[in-house]
């Protein structure tokens, strides 16, 4: 805590700290005020009730707790203080369950014990974060979190495709008409003459082309206001789900697309 008083001089208003070797706080309001050396300087105010406003919003802006005492409308003392923050633990709801599915069909459709976990996190008000939740149906993950008491809660969802190898045999096979005239995809090439070194050429060329890898996954995010309850946060799971969904859609259709164009110089 350091003390501070506010002086009309000739020139105009100063502050005058009671303790000028020792007032990092007063410091700091000057550097807002756009001096970044001088506590002593004469400040740019209106009249002394403008000074006070401007404190007080220089207060809020670093997290500073400002009281003015004494001769308010003279000689003004100012009390600045750092703001004491609460910094609440994040809570865990699924750290228990943790390698174990949240949820059967989709990332919304969770099982009793968790929904409850997600509703009570979400109806307490405090910050919480269910990490990153698996889904037993779908190669789909999901994740609610809110990082302060009454911040908003962010919803991310995010969802893969099999890795390159397998999805370009899958387009492959598309491409080639499906189960009417292959197996798969490999089956198709195998059936074209090729040996399996030129299969897995064809294949890695077309991964490549459709920037494929390991993990082909898609995410979106949603923020949405901490009033929101539980089945609000549900609806931005969905339509988070809904935008990967369509995003690997189409991603998927590229590759299958290209599938058909190294198909088609194949048969010439």
């Amino acid at each position: 805590m350091e003390k501070f008083t506010v002086v009309r001089t000739i020139a105009g208003w100063m502050t005058i700290p009671e303790d000028r070797n020792n007032c990092p706080l007063l410091t700091k309001l000057h550097r807002d005020e756009g001096d970044h050396v001088k506590i002593n300087r004469v400040l740019d105010w209106k009249s002394l009730e403008d000074g006070i406003d401007r404190i007080r919003l220089v207060g809020l802006r670093t997290d500073m707790f400002v009281r003015v005492c004494g001769d308010i409308k003279n000689r003004p003392t100012v009390i600045l203080r750092e703001r004491f923050t609460v910094v609440e633990e994040i809570a865990k709801p699924f750290e228990k369950m943790r390698g174990y599915d949240a949820a059967s069909w989709g990332v919304t459709s969770f099982y009793e014990e968790e929904e409850n976990w997600i509703r009570d996190a979400i109806a307490n008000g405090g910050p919480f974060d269910t990490d990153w939740y698996s889904v037993k149906k779908e190669i789909q993950t999901g994740r609610i979190s809110r990082d302060k008491r009454n911040g908003p809660i962010w919803v991310q969802v995010s969802q893969c495709m099999d890795e390159a190898h397998d999805l370009v045999d899958t387009a492959i096979w598309s491409a080639a008409g499906g189960n009417e005239f292959c197996s798969c995809g490999y089956d198709f090439l195998n059936k074209k003459g090729l040996n399996e070194e030129e299969i897995y050429e064809v294949i890695d060329t077309i991964a490549e082309a459709c920037e494929l890898g390991e993990d082909n996954c898609a995410q979106s995010d949603r923020l949405i206001h901490w009033k929101c309850g539980f089945d609000r946060v549900c609806d931005a799971l969905n339509e988070a789900a809904d935008d990967t969904g369509n995003e690997l859609e189409n991603w998927y259709q590229s590759v299958v697309e290209t599938a058909k164009y190294y198909l088609e110089n194949l048969n010439e």
